[in-house]
């Protein structure tokens, strides 16, 4: 595990789903307006189509990063963390 969390992002990824808390959540607390944004958005969607956007952020996250500026890279991967929580959210509410 220790190699795993060497990645500033792998930890803080581990630590919010370990702890299961998060900067922003899907009430909007702690959120920029342009991440409440997206969650109106993304709310209500299928977990198919979470899965669907999540691999399509991934593939482009596992491209070439030094293409994307800073804000448009940061902005990829708290898409990814909602889309992450979104869908959980919806895997729970099946149950």
């Amino acid at each position: 595990m220790c190699e795993e969390l060497k990645d500033e992002d792998n930890m803080f990824n581990y630590v919010e789903k370990a702890a299961s808390t998060s900067l922003c959540s899907l009430d909007g607390q702690g959120c920029s307006d342009k991440q409440k944004t997206y969650i109106e958005k993304w709310t209500g969607k299928t977990r198919e189509d979470y899965a669907s956007q999540m691999a399509r952020i991934d593939k482009m996250l596992a491209g070439d990063q030094s293409k994307l500026s800073s804000d448009v890279l940061s902005w990829m991967k708290a898409r990814r963390k909602l889309l992450d929580q979104m869908h959980w959210a919806a895997v729970t509410d099946e149950l």
